[in-house]
């Protein structure tokens, strides 16, 4: 049985890691769940309609300056990921950027479709399944299994055709990170998988 990831969010963060997830694991089933009815609509807003990608710094100290309420948190990510990788991983994949004066990063086409676009042609060509409106409230109510290990319905339904015993399994194996910040939730040991 191949892996089941499930992607909550079907913004950039949520496209990114479910396309990161496929290339990585090509043989993985992976979903991602959007509440809303489109998929990348802060993407399609960003720089006025043109898509700010990112910021032309390349030093992490000085880029962690930028982020004042997660500069300590931010400098580690950022030496294994930043805006030059980013830039590197959209021309791989055939986006031509550009650098502004201002060192914002936009695409050469000034038009945020371009992006938007890219991402859901690698998603779909990868196998990624999108489903929209489609929300997980996470609430325990929703995300913890009953003890016979039974999925809850709503949870089932968004997957896609499988077995529950699968579902199950998938779910069993993945456990939700200890606090939500996002959500301000948290959620101890509640089985499910999230990215």
């Amino acid at each position: 049985m191949s892996e089941r990831i499930v992607i909550i969010g079907g913004g950039a963060a949520g496209y990114f890691a479910a396309i990161a997830c496929a290339e990585a694991q090509p043989e993985a089933h992976i979903v991602i769940l959007e509440k809303g009815k489109d998929v990348l609509g802060k993407v399609l807003i960003s720089g006025g309609g043109r898509c700010n990608v990112t910021n032309a710094c390349f030093d992490p100290r000085e880029l962690v300056t930028h982020y004042p309420r997660g500069e300590k948190e931010l400098l580690g990510p950022f030496h294994k990921f930043q805006p030059g990788d980013t830039m590197e991983w959209f021309a791989d994949r055939g986006v031509e950027l550009k650098i502004e004066p201002d060192n914002r990063v936009f695409p050469v086409t000034d038009s945020s479709a371009t992006i938007a676009d890219c991402l859901k042609e690698i998603a779909s060509s990868t196998g990624i399944k999108v489903h929209t409106s489609a929300g997980v409230p996470l609430d325990d109510s929703v995300l913890s299994l009953p003890k016979d290990g039974a999925v809850p319905q709503r949870l089932a339904s968004l997957l896609g055709p499988t077995g529950e015993d699968e579902v199950a399994s998938f779910i069993e194996k993945s456990v939700l990170p200890t606090e939500v910040r996002e959500q301000r939730l948290s959620a101890p040991d509640v089985p499910a998988a999230f990215l």
